[in-house]
C-alpha cells in the first residue's frame, strides 16, 4: 500500500489517516450482531481517539491468547500469574478507553436512533467483560479453576459488550430486523 509516495505501509496506518465510523442499513449487526459487532465499533473509535490504542489492543489479544494456551498446561494459579501481571494493566486501560468512548458517543446515538425510532426508549451502557466493583486480579484469580477446565479466559475485555436496549428489553428481542434498517 502507498501513502503519500512510499510503500510498504500497514492498513492500520492507513485507517488512522482516514478516521470514520460508518453506520448503514445493513450494519444492523451492531443492534443484532452480538457482542463480538460492538466491542469492534467501540475499538473502532478508540483507535482513532487513543494514541496507545493499537497497541494495547495488539498486546492483550496476544496475552488473552497466550493465557488460553497456558490454561492447558498450568496446575496452580502461581504458575498463571506471569500472564496476569501482564494482562492486567492492559485490560484496565482497554476498559477505560471503550468507557470513555462509549459515554462520549451516547448523547449522538441517542439522537440519531429516536430520529429513525420514535416509537422507542433505546439505552446504551458498557459492560467491560467482568464485575463492576471488582478488580480483575481478583476476577482472574477467583476464576482460574473455572477457566483452567474450561480452556479460556472467561471474564475480560475481550468478553465486554456496548448493551442496546429498546424500552429496558435487549434491542435484538425487540426491534425486528425491518425496524431495524429504517
Amino acid at each position: 500500500m502507498r501513502i503519500d509516495g512510499t510503500d510498504g505501509h500497514k492498513v492500520a496506518e492507513l485507517a488512522h489517516l482516514m478516521p470514520m465510523q460508518l453506520i448503514t442499513p445493513e450494519g444492523f449487526t451492531l443492534l443484532n450482531g452480538g457482542p463480538k459487532y460492538r466491542r469492534a465499533f467501540l475499538d473502532w473509535g478508540c483507535f482513532h481517539n487513543e494514541a496507545g490504542f493499537f497497541t494495547a489492543w495488539s498486546n492483550l489479544k496476544r496475552l488473552v491468547k497466550q493465557r488460553n494456551a497456558a490454561l492447558r498446561q498450568v496446575s496452580r494459579y502461581a504458575q498463571l500469574r506471569p500472564w496476569d501481571l501482564e494482562l492486567i494493566p492492559l485490560a484496565e486501560q482497554i476498559s477505560r478507553w471503550r468507557a470513555e468512548y462509549s459515554a462520549a458517543i451516547v448523547e449522538d446515538m441517542a439522537d440519531t436512533c429516536q430520529q429513525f425510532l420514535p416509537e422507542f426508549t433505546l439505552t446504551f451502557s458498557f459492560q467491560r467483560g467482568w464485575e463492576k466493583e471488582t478488580d480483575y486480579a481478583e476476577v482472574l484469580e477467583r476464576n482460574f479453576e473455572r477457566d483452567r477446565m474450561l480452556t479460556y479466559t472467561a471474564h475480560g475485555p475481550h468478553k465486554a459488550d456496548f448493551r442496546i436496549r429498546a424500552d429496558g428489553a435487549p434491542v435484538e428481542d425487540t426491534l425486528s430486523r425491518g425496524s431495524l434498517s429504517c
